[in-house]
């Protein structure tokens, strides 16, 4: 494991991280640096993962994000 990846939620964490992932990470000191060899995730460490990965792209990539979102592909119907 690298040095700093042991606090990866709280350099992540800029106040909208979602409570679940929070939660998740509070319960599971190991996330989000657990090994992949065990590829079989249960529903709230998936969501973990998965609502984790949505939030730093949208910190990444905001504007796609939104042309995406304005389009349907992340939420049906696209609302904008």
């Amino acid at each position: 494991m690298m040095q700093d990846e042991d606090d990866v939620i709280s350099k992540l964490n800029d106040g909208s991280l979602p409570a679940h992932v929070e939660n998740y990470n509070r319960d599971n000191k190991d996330f989000p640096n657990r090994s992949t060899a065990d590829q079989f995730y249960n529903t709230e460490e998936f969501e973990a993962y998965r609502a984790l990965g949505e939030h730093i792209a949208k910190q990444a990539y905001p504007i796609l994000y939104e042309i995406l979102e304005c389009q349907g592909y992340l939420v049906p119907n696209g609302f904008c």
